[in-house]
C-alpha cells in the first residue's frame, strides 16, 4: 500500500500488520492527522517533498525552502502568541531573502512572518511540515525475532545475567535486573510490563545496553543506583514510571553527562516515591508535542512528572536544559530542590511552550546556604504558565536564584501567560534569595510588552530577600528588598506586568508616596522609582517624604536640606 503527495484516505477503522506503508505525503487525511501505526515512516518522503534546489549563478547547488500561501486565510493580529515566537526563531536561525522583502511596517511584517511560519516547511531538518507541525522524533523498531521473551513473572532467583535483546510482553515482570557492561542488552518494556532493579547498582552501557518503551503503563522499580547515558527511550503515545521502592538505601537515577533523553509527542515520563533522580551536565531533557498551527492549538502533549516525594536533584556545577513542547508537573509532596551549586533552564527557542505546575504540597526550592556558589533556574525563550496552587510553593533562598525571561541576569525573550500562587500557593524570597523578572517580549525587534494573568487569592508571599526587575532602558531597572505588603500581591489580576510585580514586592511600607514607590537596596540606604518607572539611587542619610500627583519627589538629605527628584529621574 502506498499513499503518493496529495492522497487522502478516509476510513472509519484500519488495522495495520506487518506490510509496510510507505507515506509520502505527511497530510493525508482530511482531518489534518497523519496515519499513525506500524512500519510508517514519512520523514525519507518529507525531507525529499519540503525542499526543492537549484544552480545559483556560479554553479553551486543550493536548497530553497518552498512558500506556499493558501489563498485567503484570515490571520488575527492580536492572536499572536506562540506563532509570533515561532515566527522569531524562524527569522534568528535563517538568513532567507524572505525577510528582505517584507514591509518594514511592525503590524504587516508580523502578519507576514506568521504566514511564512505558518504555511512553509520550517527547516531542513524536517521540523515543520505544512498545517501540522510534528516535532521530530522516531518510533521504536523492534526486532524481527528476540533473543529471549518474557510473559507474566520472572523472579531470577540465580542472580543471572541478563543479556541479548528481550522482550516483557503485556503485563509482565521482570526481577532481580543485573547487566553485564561487556554484554549487549535492550530491554523491550511492552504495556504495563515491570523492570525491577536488584540490591546491586545498574549502569547502563551507552554502547552496549539500552531500554526501550512501547505502550502504556510500563515501570521500573529502583532499588539501589541506576544510570542512563542517552540509551533510554520512549516510543509515541507510551509512558514509564521510575518507581523509587524502601530498601533502607536511597534509590536514584543518574543521567550521566551529555544524555539527550526524549520524551515523544503524547508520552509521560514519571518519577515517584522517595527517591532522587540527578541530571549530570549537559543533559537536555525535549518535550515533544504536535501543534495544529492551522487551528492554532496544541495537541499531544508529552509530560515530565514528579510524584509522591520524588526530589531532582543536580550533579554539582551541572548546566541543564528542558525544552520543547509540553508539561512539568510536581505533585504529592514531590521537589526540584538542587542539594548543589548548579543551573538548570527550561526553554531553549521561541517556539517552547512548557506549563508548569505545582500542587499538593510539592515544592520547586532554591536554597542551600551551605554552598559554595549558586542554584539557578532560569525561564527563558518560551511560553509558559507558571502555576503554583492548593499548596505549591516556589521557594527562593540562600544562594537561590529564579529567573522568568532572563538567562544568567541577562535580558531573553519570554511569554509568561500565567503566574499563579492561588489557593494556598506559596512564594516565598527569603534572606540572600534573589526573584529575578523581565517583561513579556515575543520579538527583539518590537518594543511591544505582554501582560500577563497574576493569581494571588488566598495566596501566602513572604519577603526578607531581594526582586530584581531587568529593563531594555538600564535607568528603569532595580533591585529591592521584598517586604511583600502591598494588598494588589493578595487578589487575582487580570492584566499584571513584571515591573508592576517587583514593584509590589518591593514597595517598601508604610508610604506616604502616591505615585511613587520607595525601596530598600543591598546596601540598606534605598532608592525611589518615579512615576516615569525611573530608579534613583539615595545617599546616606536621606529621607523621603511625599510626592505629588505629577510624579515630583520631595525629601530632605543628611543636613536636612530638602531636595526633589523629578518624574524624569534628575535630583534637584
Amino acid at each position: 500500500m502506498q499513499l503518493d503527495v496529495n492522497a487522502h484516505l478516509i476510513y472509519e477503522e484500519l488495522e495495520i500488520r506487518n506490510n509496510p506503508i510507505l507515506q509520502l505525503s505527511t497530510r493525508v487525511l482530511d482531518d489534518g492527522f497523519q496515519i499513525n501505526g506500524l512500519q510508517i515512516d514519512a520523514s525519507n518522503a518529507r525531507s525529499r517533498l519540503t525542499k526543492k534546489s537549484k544552480i545559483d549563478d556560479v554553479g553551486k547547488k543550493v536548497v530553497l525552502r518552498q512558500i506556499a500561501y493558501e489563498p485567503n486565510v484570515q490571520i488575527n493580529s492580536d492572536e499572536l502568541g506562540q506563532e509570533i515566537r515561532c515566527c522569531q526563531a524562524l527569522n534568528d536561525a535563517y538568513s532567507d531573502p524572505f525577510f528582505a522583502n517584507v514591509p518594514k511596517d511592525p503590524k504587516k511584517y508580523r502578519l507576514e512572518l506568521l504566514r511564512y511560519e505558518r504555511f512553509n516547511s520550517f527547516d531542513e531538518n524536517n521540523q515543520m511540515t505544512r498545517g501540522i507541525f510534528k516535532m521530530p522524533s522516531s518510533r521504536i523498531v523492534e526486532p524481527t525475532n528476540y533473543d529471549h521473551q518474557y510473559a507474566g513473572q520472572y523472579t531470577n532467583p540465580k542472580g543471572d545475567v541478563y543479556s541479548g535483546s528481550t522482550e516483557l510482553r503485556r503485563g509482565s515482570v521482570l526481577n532481580n535486573l543485573i547487566v553485564d557492561p561487556i554484554l549487549p542488552f535492550t530491554a523491550y518494556l511492552k504495556e504495563a510490563s515491570q523492570l525491577t532493579q536488584g540490591l546491586e547498582n545498574v549502569s547502563f552501557d551507552p554502547l552496549n545496553h539500552s531500554v526501550k518503551v512501547i505502550g502504556r503503563g510500563n515501570i521500573i522499580n529502583v532499588q539501589s543506583v541506576m544510570s542512563f547515558d542517552s540509551n533510554l527511550f520512549l516510543d509515541q503515545n507510551s509512558s514509564l514510571e521510575f518507581k523509587f521502592m524502601p530498601t533502607g538505601s536511597e534509590a536514584v537515577v543518574i543521567f550521566e553527562p551529555g544524555t539527550v533523553l526524549t520524551i515523544p509527542e503524547n508520552s509521560t515520563l514519571i518519577f515517584s516515591g522517595s527517591g532522587k533522580v540527578i541530571l549530570s551536565d549537559g543533559v537536555v531533557i525535549k518535550l515533544l508535542a504536535t501543534e495544529d498551527t492551522k487551528n492554532k492549538i496544541i495537541i499531544n502533549k508529552s509530560s515530565l512528572i514528579l510524584s509522591d516525594g520524588a526530589t531532582l536533584d543536580f550533579a554539582s556545577d551541572a548546566n541543564s536544559i528542558i525544552e520543547g513542547i509540553g508539561n512539568i508537573i510536581i505533585q504529592s509532596t514531590a521537589s526540584i530542590k538542587p542539594s548543589v551549586p548548579c543551573s538548570l533552564t527550561i526553554g531553549h527557542s521561541e517556539r517552547d511552550n512548557i506549563n508548569i505546575k505545582v500542587s499538593g504540597n510539592a515544592q520547586i526550592c532554591l536554597e542551600n546556604p551551605y554552598i559554595d556558589g549558586y542554584t539557578t533556574i532560569s525561564m527563558q525563550k518560551l511560553t509558559t504558565a507558571l502555576n503554583f496552587e492548593d499548596g505549591g510553593s516556589l521557594i527562593v533562598g540562600a544562594n537561590g536564584i529564579f529567573e522568568i525571561n532572563v538567562l544568567n541576569g541577562e535580558l531573553s525573550r519570554g511569554f509568561v501567560s500565567d503566574l499563579s500562587f492561588r489557593n494556598n500557593g506559596t512564594l516565598t524570597i527569603k534572606d540572600n534569595g534573589l526573584f529575578v523578572v523581565a517583561q513579556n517580549r515575543m520579538l527583539t525587534t518590537f518594543n511591544q510588552i505582554y501582560d500577563f494573568s497574576w493569581g494571588g487569592f488566598c495566596a501566602n508571599i513572604t519577603g526578607g530577600g531581594f526582586v530584581q526587575y531587568i529593563d531594555v532602558n538600564s535607568l528603569k531597572s532595580f533591585l529591592g528588598k521584598v517586604f511583600a505588603l502591598e494588598s494588589d500581591l493578595f487578589t487575582d489580576v487580570a492584566h499584571m506586568t513584571f515591573d508592576k510585580l517587583a514593584l509590589l514586592l518591593a514597595s517598601k511600607m508604610p508610604s506616604t508616596l502616591k505615585v511613587s514607590t520607595l525601596l530598600e537596596s543591598l546596601n540598606g540606604i534605598g532608592a525611589v522609582v518615579t512615576k516615569d518607572k525611573i530608579k534613583v539611587d539615595l545617599f546616606a542619610g536621606d529621607t523621603v517624604i511625599s510626592d505629588d500627583d505629577s510624579g515630583t519627589i520631595y525629601g530632605k538629605d543628611v543636613n536636612k536640606k530638602a531636595f526633589t527628584i523629578t518624574v524624569e529621574g534628575k535630583r534637584n
